[in-house]
Order: structure tokens, then C-alpha cells, then sequence
């Protein structure tokens, strides 16, 4: 997953692993803690968050391997952006 950064504090971009295994979404690491659910139409609705702040995740994943949203970031770093992914492996 990339996480791009449009307006707001937050690095320009990001990059991060996320595993999604039975609608769940994770991230695989220790420094953010992902939670998520991606319904069956491929919607997702989630957040990421570390300790300075969470950003709230909504978009859809296409059959075709490839996802796309928007996020918006609240506590003390305020930011908002998109997000694309590609399925791995």
C-alpha cells in the first residue's frame, strides 16, 4: 500500500505491507497498528495509527488486484491524502 500525502504535516509519502486475510486487514510490522475490512463488493473502511495520531482509510479494492482511496489523519499531526495499492504474491 502507498500512502501519499496531499496537504497537511506528514511525510510526502509511505509505504507499508498490508496483508488482508478473510476481509481483515493488517499490517505486517510493529510501528503503525492497521485495523480494516474490506467487504465483499471490495470496499474497504479502516484506520492506521501510531502513536501521534490515526488516519481514517475508505476506498475499494478491484478484482483486477488493484486499490484505490482517500485518508484523513487526526490528532497531532493533521494531514489528508490518497492511497493506491496492487495485490502481491
Amino acid at each position: 500500500m502507498e500512502i501519499l500525502t496531499e496537504s497537511g504535516t506528514c511525510d510526502r509519502a509511505y509505504r507499508y505491507p498490508v496483508r488482508i486475510e478473510k476481509g481483515q486487514a493488517r499490517f505486517i510490522g510493529t510501528a503503525f497498528t492497521v485495523n480494516g475490512h474490506v467487504a465483499r463488493n471490495g470496499s474497504i473502511r479502516g484506520s492506521i495509527s501510531n502513536g501521534f495520531g490515526t488516519a481514517n482509510v475508505v476506498g475499494r479494492l478491484g478484482a483486477n488486484g488493484f486499490g484505490q482511496g482517500t485518508w484523513v489523519a487526526s490528532g497531532s499531526l493533521e494531514c489528508r491524502g490518497r492511497w493506491n495499492a496492487e495485490r502481491r504474491g
